[in-house]
């Protein structure tokens, strides 16, 4: 019985846990589609507020988030475009440098 027990409970953790991480990936698969939205509809001003901190993010480590580095790209090409047609060049090239010091390695090891 105490087996049986412990196997319930490990399992519910088990659950738990996956089903924390597929609520999580639910609410960035939203935050995705929703600058997608707001970049088709050509409101670049709103994209660059939200992913703007994507450029100060500076402990970001690629090497141990295989999985977002994707993600991460897209969203910064989709800021670089939505800088440029706002005409922020300042910030246009911070965020192109910091898109090929990221990419550049990347696509070697692919």
């Amino acid at each position: 019985k105490q087996w049986y027990q412990r196997r319930v409970a490990i399992t519910a953790g088990i659950n738990e846990q996956s089903l924390d991480k597929q609520r999580v990936s639910l609410i960035e698969v939203q935050e995705r589609e929703n600058v997608t939205n707001l970049f088709k509809e050509k409101n670049y001003s709103r994209v660059v507020e939200l992913l703007k901190p994507m450029l100060d993010e500076t402990n970001h480590d690629l090497k141990t988030d295989y999985a977002q580095i994707p993600i991460r790209h897209k969203n910064l090409l989709i800021l670089l475009e939505s800088l440029k047609k706002l005409s922020m060049m300042e910030n246009c090239l911070k965020c192109a440098e910091v898109l090929l010091h990221e990419i550049v390695p990347f696509l070697r090891f692919t």
